[in-house]
C-alpha cells in the first residue's frame, strides 16, 4: 500500500481509501487524467473539501473557495509533481 509521511505535520497518509479533492488546471494531463490517476491509486475522489478531506491535488488556478477551506481545516495542498513523485508512492 502507497504511503506517504507529510513533513510538516508528520501525519502518514495511505493512498487507499484517501479522500482527495482536485481542483485547478493541470499543464500536461487533463483534468480526467489526473482524477483517473488518485483512483488508480486507491483514493476516492471528492468534488467538496470536509473536515474529513485527506489532501487536495492542486494545479494552476485551484478554486478560492477550496483553498479557503483547506486553509480552514488544514488540509495538505499537493501539486502533480509531488503526488507523481516516487516517495510519495513508493510501497511501505
Amino acid at each position: 500500500m502507497a504511503s506517504r509521511t507529510d513533513a510538516s505535520s508528520g501525519r502518514r497518509f495511505r493512498l487507499k481509501g484517501c479522500r482527495v479533492v482536485v481542483t485547478g488546471k493541470f499543464q500536461n494531463k487533463s483534468r480526467l487524467d489526473v482524477q483517473l490517476l488518485v483512483i488508480k491509486h486507491g483514493c476516492t475522489l471528492r468534488r467538496d473539501i470536509s473536515q474529513r478531506t485527506s489532501f487536495i491535488l492542486a494545479g494552476a488556478r485551484p478554486g478560492v473557495s477550496k483553498m479557503k477551506l483547506a486553509a480552514k481545516f488544514k488540509i495538505p495542498i499537493y501539486g502533480l509533481t509531488d503526488f507523481l513523485k516516487k516517495d510519495f508512492l513508493a510501497k511501505s
